[in-house]
């Protein structure tokens, strides 16, 4: 009887194996796509959101100016850098090298005038 009781436990143990789920393992799913970095940009080129002022292509605010400069290269992110640091700045507008002279030109605003089109110019305000 002893050896019915092994026999009996070895068959149902032989049975739970087979009845096991026989399917091979999933395969590892792949990692996720590693994060995009964003474009690099150039030194100077500061997002909108990260300062406050918009950028404005193709447009000129004319008049409320308080300070006027060259630039020494240019970009219209210069003059817009300029307002950022300026407390007193509402509004830039930068004017394309040729149009006002050789170099291109900055021009700091307060109050902020409204915004008028002319393809010479960028420019923002807070």
């Amino acid at each position: 009887m002893r050896m019915r009781g092994l026999t009996a436990i070895l068959l149902v143990s032989l049975a739970l194996v087979a009845c096991g789920d026989s399917t091979p393992p999933a395969a590892p799913t792949a990692a996720p796509p590693a994060p995009t970095t964003a474009p690099e940009r150039a030194p100077g080129d500061v997002p909108a959101a990260a300062h406050g002022l918009t950028m404005e292509p193709g447009m000129d605010r004319p008049g409320s100016d308080y300070r006027d400069f060259d630039l020494d290269a240019p970009d219209a992110e210069l003059c817009r850098a300029a307002c950022r640091d300026d407390d007193e700045c509402r509004a830039y507008t930068y004017v394309a090298p040729g149009v006002q002279g050789e170099k291109a030109r900055c021009w700091l605003k307060n109050p902020a005038p409204d915004p008028e089109g002319n393809e010479c110019c960028t420019s923002g305000a807070r």
